[in-house]
């Protein structure tokens, strides 16, 4: 997982980006340590690293947010749509 770099841009809120550190990333979302709280049911678009090297943007919403310790939430992150984890994690197993 440490290849993998996440881009949060959140809405309504604006166009606001971080880097987050990824967490349990699926075919179906990702989880994500973040220093504020974000509501379920904001849109986001999650820019995740692929093997090349290359940022590729994944739409999708939060879906979850637990309070960890000190500033730290953790967010569930739900995609719209499946991605190819071969894409983005070396040696997985083809769909």
């Amino acid at each position: 997982m440490s290849r993998l770099a996440v881009l949060l841009e959140t809405e309504p809120l604006g166009q606001r980006s971080y880097l987050l550190a990824p967490r349990n990333l699926s075919r179906t979302g990702v989880s994500v340590i973040h220093g504020k709280m974000i509501y379920a049911g904001t849109a986001c678009a999650v820019g995740l690293r692929a093997t090349d090297g290359q940022i590729v943007p994944v739409h999708g919403k939060i879906i979850w947010c637990r309070f960890v310790s000190g500033r730290a939430h953790e967010h569930g992150v739900e995609f719209a749509d499946p991605i190819d984890l071969q894409e983005f994690v070396p040696g997985t197993e083809p769909d």
